[in-house]
């Protein structure tokens, strides 16, 4: 194609009396013809010398534009397909969904640190809190198989929940997931069973590196419940546990890592009126859901003079009441508020477990004050325990006495 409104051009026959005057008005005829098919006057500081040089540059490493262009861009200009990448209706299967595992990260210990961790049921191996050996959160889980095999498990739809409030999950898609460390192959594992068919994740690898095993379970039509379950099987040996995942997945879109429980800082104030006396048992509270105390703060409106005020908190075991600070919270002298202060003290008694069922095991806390003010004992005395505490996003499926 050529330019545009070029002017005509007649030769001179060598008389050199007829043919085109070479003049200004044939120049500005050129100008005009050249100008208009190259120059914008929208946009006059674009030169075809800048296009020349884009277009060069998006050719990236192909040999066109257009090829270019062709591994994404259909020829009607609709994007193509590409591999790794989620339909709308996949997105929608999992966007917004939180884990279904309480205490995935293994922060809650209640019974203590070779017992199964709060919220989960231990069958046949040995189990361990483990805080140097960790993929998320500050800890883990260690299984231990020695001769017989064994599972770590949480219902997290128990019989019960499943039928009063999970038939709509029946024949629907679950992903589980969770970060696993072993020295030993085909040792360990993970398990969905909805108490009629069972989905199982491949075997670690043994190499001794963290790797996310997983695995997509459809609900039987009949499913009685839904437990995940990590597996220590086949060889003795350690495996480690970290971020346990289990997510509603409609369309079978998988997870590729640890996606967080919802959880919630909350605050239990004792409140304690007048006068401060030294005593014990002052007050108790017991969760409906297992809980982590964070820190302690004191707060006083009349500050205790010549000696600090010293609270204890304690969790009851089932047959004593058990600190759960070495470095007991105080106040200074003159001190209306107290600095934060974490428990120190043996690790399950710094945790909760949920107020259910026929006992009173590790599911009581209280507190004690155990020295006041020796001048001024002090005056209305605020305790504020700030606790973790997960948040179950199917809450609202579960029986009253689920934990």
């Amino acid at each position: 194609m050529g330019l545009s409104g070029w002017p005509t051009v007649t030769d001179d026959d060598g008389s050199y009396a007829v043919g085109t005057v070479f003049n200004k008005a044939l120049t500005d005829a050129i100008l005009a013809s050249i100008e208009a098919d190259l120059f914008s006057s929208a946009n006059p500081s674009v030169t075809a010398e800048n296009i020349i040089d884009e277009v060069v540059a998006a050719r990236g490493s192909m040999t066109d534009l257009d090829e270019r262009m062709d591994v994404s861009i259909n020829e009607d200009g609709t994007l193509k397909a590409q591999a790794g990448t989620a339909a709308k209706a996949d997105v929608q299967g999992v966007v917004g969904q939180g884990n279904w595992v309480q205490n995935d990260i293994f922060i809650i210990w209640a019974k203590g640190d070779a017992v199964a961790p709060t919220s989960f049921t231990l069958t046949t191996v040995a189990c361990a809190r483990e805080a140097s050996t960790k993929k998320v959160g500050a800890m883990s889980v260690k299984l231990t198989r020695s001769g017989s095999d064994g599972t770590l498990a949480q219902d997290v739809l128990n019989a019960g929940s499943m039928s009063a409030a999970g038939a709509y999950f029946k024949s629907r898609t679950f992903s589980f997931g969770c970060w696993v460390k072993t020295a030993v192959a085909s040792h360990a594992r993970l398990q969905l069973d909805d108490g009629v068919t069972t989905s199982e994740t491949s075997y670690h690898t043994g190499g001794d590196t963290w790797e996310f095993l997983t695995t997509t379970h459809t609900l039987s039509a009949s499913a009685t419940k839904l437990t995940v379950l990590m597996e220590s099987k086949n060889s003795n040996g350690d495996a480690y546990f970290s971020g346990c995942t289990v997510i509603p997945d409609e369309n079978a879109v998988g997870i590729t890592g640890w996606i967080p429980c919802p959880s919630i800082i909350g605050a239990i104030v004792f409140k304690y009126g007048n006068a401060v006396a030294v005593d014990t048992d002052l007050d108790r509270f017991s969760p409906h859901r297992a809980c982590i105390i964070k820190d302690v703060r004191l707060c006083i409106i009349t500050a205790p003079t010549d000696a600090s005020l010293i609270v204890d908190i304690n969790v009851y075991d089932g047959s004593a009441w058990q600190p759960a600070f070495t470095t007991k919270p105080k106040l200074l002298t003159t001190e209306v508020s107290s600095a934060l202060f974490e428990p120190d003290g043996t690790y399950a008694y710094r945790c909760i477990e949920a107020g259910h069922a026929n006992s009173n095991n590790d599911d009581i806390l209280n507190y004690d004050v155990d020295q006041v003010g020796s001048s001024v004992g002090g005056s209305d005395l605020y305790t504020h325990l700030r606790m973790l505490q997960f948040i179950r996003p199917q809450e609202s499926l579960l029986e009253a006495d689920a934990v």
